[in-house]
């Protein structure tokens, strides 16, 4: 919990698990609650279960609270995968109608210090 790798289930049982896990510059990984130091990042987004309801699930990805994508959830073990290439806190969260379902701490991609000094001698 201390370190933010947490997602919240609105409706107890009958929400969704979430996972939200990166990896940036093909070796770096991260998961919620994470800062991640890369120019991009390969994000992958999984629902897991939660109760059947009468209006199917959206997984809304989020950067700085702002939807970038808005995905239909067509499985009870649904994965979506995305790349991020802007510094900023990703997150998700899922959907049915209206009403948040589910939804996770950010993983924030941060861009690496570009041109550090090297000591001259």
């Amino acid at each position: 919990m201390q370190a933010g790798h947490t997602y919240v289930k609105l409706f107890g049982a009958a929400s969704p698990d979430l996972r939200l896990e990166a990896t940036g510059d093909g070796r770096r990984t991260a998961i919620m609650g994470d800062r991640l130091k890369a120019g991009r990042a390969e994000f992958t987004a999984r629902v897991l279960g939660g109760a059947s309801t009468g209006q199917p699930r959206t997984l809304l990805v989020l950067r700085d609270g702002r939807p970038i994508q808005v995905v239909r959830v067509t499985s009870a073990a649904f994965t979506h995968r995305f790349m991020a290439t802007q510094p900023g806190d990703y997150r998700i969260q899922v959907m049915p109608a209206t009403a948040v379902d589910a939804l996770t701490t950010p993983i924030t991609l941060v861009a690496p210090a570009r041109g550090a000094s090297r000591p001259r001698g």
